[in-house]
């Protein structure tokens, strides 16, 4: 009888609906949920929403009483033939009474928070991920840059030194190849000097073994520091 707020039917009692609703109204679940209470040849007998719609309506053909005669108890995730919602749906059938008692939630719902937590969460993430691919990367490309630098320097080191050695060993042979006629020189002027018996003859060949002496000091400094600059 759904003329008035009882239901009441063949069963050994009556069920307050205001008593149901008041009772479901003092629970507070995380997500909104739709508890019904069923009949056993699968009359909706009272549901917490949409009473006035759903109530009295047959769920015989629906997935809950098609998974009752294997398992009167359990979880199932079903659509809805009230309203079409995909719901992850648990019931329990009452002992002792033709009365199985379900509470369902819209997958959407019970989806929604995890989803939304799994946006923040995976956000995040891909941000870190991608903070250390470019931190990564930036290393990378310092390191190759820092190796070339090394490889250059490495480079230019070994071409100043060939080109040191190269200077020294050319100074060093052109002060060989220049001091060995500047001793003939001074060999000679020195016999002319020696030899001559006229003074201005004399004074001539002075002059040209004092110079090739200057000359040839100078060109025993420049030996030296080629040999100086040979060894380092």
């Amino acid at each position: 009888d759904w003329s008035s707020d009882v239901c009441s039917s063949d069963l050994d009692g009556i069920i307050n609906i205001d008593y149901f609703l008041a009772t479901y109204s003092d629970l507070d679940p995380s997500v909104a949920s739709v508890v019904t209470v069923f009949r056993d040849d699968g009359t909706s007998l009272i549901r917490s929403e949409g009473q006035g719609t759903f109530g009295g309506r047959s769920a015989a053909g629906g997935p809950l009483f098609a998974a009752l005669p294997n398992a009167p108890n359990g979880t199932i995730e079903a659509k809805s033939p009230f309203d079409q919602q995909t719901r992850i749906l648990s019931y329990r059938t009452v002992v002792g009474l033709p009365l199985i008692v379900s509470v369902s939630f819209a997958k959407s719902e019970v989806l929604t928070p995890w989803f939304a937590s799994l946006a923040v969460t995976g956000g995040l993430s891909l941000l870190i991920a991608i903070a250390v691919l470019m931190g990564t990367a930036w290393l990378m490309a310092l390191a190759a840059a820092n190796e070339r630098t090394q490889r250059d320097l490495a480079a230019a080191t070994k071409r100043a030194d060939a080109a040191s050695r190269a200077k020294s060993d050319f100074l060093a042979t052109m002060s060989h190849e220049v001091r060995t006629p500047m001793t003939g020189i001074i060999g000679y002027s020195d016999l002319l000097y020696a030899a001559a018996g006229d003074p201005k003859l004399k004074d001539y060949a002075r002059i040209v073994s004092a110079s090739s002496r200057a000359l040839l000091s100078i060109l025993d400094g420049i030996l030296d520091l080629s040999e100086i600059g040979r060894a380092h």
